[in-house]
């Protein structure tokens, strides 16, 4: 688990999203892997210091999903390509696998969104899919000591009627271990470029 900063355009209200002109911009110019080096920059140091084996079975979620799993799956070379979904809350608290379908799971820049009960319940649904000594890599934004740099993250993060909760690595390894993990670690996945 680990914490980053990242820009969603895509996420922010009517009234505060980007410009038209600068949105269509952004998604012409920045998908897929170069959206990543900026929004994920973490993901590329993930080969590197996770223990991925090309037998894996991977699942990413999230609005920028797919362009991690293509990363990934174009760094490791995957026997299965990894399974991408962007889940409801719902879906959530209800992954759609059977149990032990995954050894790793991938979560990045959703967490703010979510209040602690989604949370519990988001992780505890990565506990049953994942297999035994399964991984789920997670990071957010988190927390500042400044409230000003904090309200510019909910300006620019939080969507309407959905909670917005930035969490230090304390509060959500607290989560994570009521979830049944046991081994809770950050990873140095920074620097986050946006």
């Amino acid at each position: 688990m680990s914490q980053g900063s990242p820009l969603d355009p895509p996420g922010l209200s009517a009234d505060r999203a980007l410009p038209a002109s600068l949105r269509r911009w952004w998604s012409a110019r920045w998908t897929g892997s170069l959206r990543v080096l900026l929004e994920e920059t973490g993901v590329f140091l993930l080969p590197d210091l996770l223990p991925l084996r090309a037998t894996d079975r991977v699942l990413v979620l999230g609005d920028a999903a797919q362009s991690i799993a293509d990363l990934l799956d174009s760094r490791i070379a995957l026997d299965q390509p990894p399974v991408v979904i962007n889940p409801s809350g719902e879906e959530r608290a209800a992954l759609p696998f059977d149990d032990a379908s995954f050894t790793i799971i991938i979560s990045g820049h959703q967490q703010h969104a979510w209040d602690d009960g989604d949370l519990l319940a988001f992780l505890n649904e990565s506990w049953r899919v994942l297999t035994h000594n399964g991984i789920i890599v997670s990071w957010d934004v988190a927390p500042s000591r400044s409230k000003q740099v904090n309200a510019i993250w909910r300006w620019l993060l939080a969507k309407k009627d959905e909670s917005f909760r930035l969490r230090t690595f304390a509060e959500f390894g607290r989560i994570g271990r009521e979830a049944g993990f046991a081994w809770i670690q950050t990873l140095t996945l920074r620097p986050f470029l946006w």
